[in-house]
C-alpha cells in the first residue's frame, strides 16, 4: 500500500499537479523531471496498475477460469450434497434438568447449596443429600407450576357465560 501511495505521488510530482486553491511558486512549477526519474516513475506505476480487463466486475454468466467438473472440489475437502428435510422438528426438552447426567445433576444441587461443598476431602459424602435437596425444590417448582395452571382453570370456570337469544 505504501509502495502505491509513493508511486502516485512521485507520479502527481512529475506531472506537476498541485491541489486545487493551492498557488505553487514560479520556480517549482518549472521543475523538469530527468529522463533517469520519468524511467522509475513509468515502472513502478507499469508495475501497480490494474489491468482494464480486472476493473472490470465479473458477469453472472462468465465461466470460471479454471475448467473443473461441477462435483470436484478444488481442494481435497469432500463436499456431500444439499438436502432439504420437509418433516418437522422434534421437540427438544423444555427444561435444562431433562438432559443433565447424574453429574450434572449432583453439580447442580452443589451449586444451590454451595455450603454441602464443606468438609475438604470427604465433601463427596454430601452428594446424595445434595441430590434429595435438589429433588425438594423441584417437587416445590412443580407443585407451584401446578398450582398455577389449577388457578387459570378456576378463572376460566368462574367466568359467565354469555347466551345470545335469537
Amino acid at each position: 500500500m505504501k509502495s502505491s501511495v509513493l508511486a502516485w505521488f512521485l507520479v502527481a510530482a512529475a506531472l506537476g499537479h498541485s491541489a486545487e486553491g493551492v498557488s505553487t511558486p514560479a520556480s517549482e512549477a518549472k521543475r523538469q523531471v530527468t529522463p533517469e526519474t520519468a524511467a522509475r516513475i513509468s515502472a513502478a506505476t507499469q508495475r501497480l496498475a490494474v489491468p482494464p480487463a480486472e476493473l472490470k466486475a465479473p458477469t453472472a454468466t462468465a465461466e470460471s477460469p479454471i475448467a473443473r467438473e461441477p462435483a470436484k472440489p478444488r481442494n481435497q475437502i469432500i463436499r456431500l450434497p444439499d438436502y432439504v428435510v420437509q418433516e418437522p422438528k422434534l421437540h427438544g426438552p423444555t427444561k435444562e434438568l431433562q438432559v443433565l447426567t447424574p453429574k450434572g445433576r449432583v453439580a447442580l444441587a452443589l451449586e444451590r447449596r454451595p455450603g454441602l461443598r464443606i468438609g475438604g476431602p470427604l465433601a463427596w459424602l454430601n452428594q446424595p443429600i445434595a441430590i434429595a435437596m435438589l429433588e425438594d425444590d423441584l417437587r416445590a417448582e412443580r407443585r407451584r407450576e401446578e398450582a398455577e395452571l389449577w388457578s387459570l382453570y378456576r378463572i376460566q370456570a368462574a367466568a359467565p357465560t354469555v347466551v345470545s337469544s335469537p
